[in-house]
């Protein structure tokens, strides 16, 4: 059976039991000299995915959301526990998916 979304809030609405691993996109560009252009080094800040449950979605712009994020405070733990602050992440800056404690 595949879901449909029309858009990312009627996602997250679905999904509003579950929790979520996200990655951090760091972009970085160096000097390309041989081209007088720049070239894309971008990558993940951490290789550790940050499970975490997603509490806010803001529209920041089409297309474009900003999540709020309680991060977990110890995933290995029988119960979890997460950080009472709230974290802000641009969709378009992080890479996220269903987490399962079982994947890790």
């Amino acid at each position: 059976m595949v879901l449909e979304f029309t858009t990312f809030p009627d996602f997250l609405e679905t999904h509003s039991d579950d929790l979520f691993c996200f990655w951090v996109y760091r972009r970085g560009y160096t000097p390309y000299e041989q081209e007088k252009a720049f070239m894309d080094e971008s990558q993940f800040e951490d290789t550790h995915g940050t499970v975490c449950r997603v509490v806010e979605c803001i529209a920041v712009s089409e297309g474009n959301y900003m999540i709020g994020v309680q991060v977990c405070i110890d995933e290995e733990a029988d119960e979890l526990h997460f950080d009472q602050c709230i974290e802000y992440y641009s969709l378009s800056e992080i890479r996220l998916k269903l987490w399962r404690k079982e994947e890790e």
